[in-house]
């Protein structure tokens, strides 16, 4: 075998189709586009849909449906998920913490839904709550309050006042205790619901107990 007797494979290569040389070609005359027609043109471009002149599919099927422009879109995380972080050690859970554990994805909006059991007294940060996992957020509050053994902790609802800290976006609720002979005492409940700056809101699920003076700020009683 030399250089000179090298060739290709037999099939492996074709000859290029030569149109227009005569019809002993077998490709002349109409260069194999056969007779008139657009098809037959240069510049021929075919349009999407079109039918040859009658009336397309996408237009004999009637419209329907819209999109909503103002339509808000939501990665959602169930409570069963906030329990088993809160299985972990966690106390408060924030989108981080989420994002870290692989729930969501750091863009977008996130919102808590009621699917599975929460068991486990926890903070939760998001920016949306469904109706019913935000009252399970708080029906721990209430258990964890009703089961606290020291009786004398217990605070009868006397006077609610709240007040506003506009730096903070924060509205702090007091809920003054009620003595058993029935006067206002020292004692207070607080819970704080915050605007956070990312937009989402938080909201302790524990009341906390103090024993101290009237609270500062700007009080309004209701």
């Amino acid at each position: 075998m030399k250089l000179n007797n090298l060739k290709p494979a037999a099939g492996s290569t074709h000859s290029r189709r030569r149109l227009g040389r005569g019809p002993g070609s077998g490709l002349g005359g109409t260069s194999t586009r056969g007779h008139k027609g657009a098809k037959a043109r240069s510049g021929y471009k075919k349009k999407i849909g079109f039918e040859g002149g009658q009336m397309p599919l996408q237009r004999r099927l009637p419209k329907f449906g819209f999109k909503n422009i103002n339509r808000v879109e939501y990665q959602v995380v169930n409570l069963s998920s906030i329990q088993k972080l809160a299985e972990n050690g966690l106390e408060k859970v924030t989108i981080e913490d989420m994002v870290v554990a692989g729930l969501v994805s750091s863009k977008g909006l996130v919102k808590i839904l009621g699917n599975g059991t929460l068991t486990a007294k926890v903070e939760v940060v998001a920016n949306a709550f469904s109706k019913s996992a935000e009252e399970a957020i708080q029906a721990m509050e209430l258990y964890e309050r009703e089961n606290y053994d020291n009786s004398l902790d217990y605070c009868p609802p006397y006077e609610l006042v709240y007040s506003f800290d506009y730096d903070d976006n924060t509205i702090v609720f007091y809920s003054y205790c009620n003595d058993f002979d029935g006067e206002k005492s020292n004692d207070y409940a607080v819970k704080i619901l915050k605007h956070n700056k990312d937009n989402t809101l938080s909201f302790s699920g524990a009341f906390a107990k103090f024993l101290m003076n009237e609270p500062n700020g700007n009080e309004d009683y209701c």
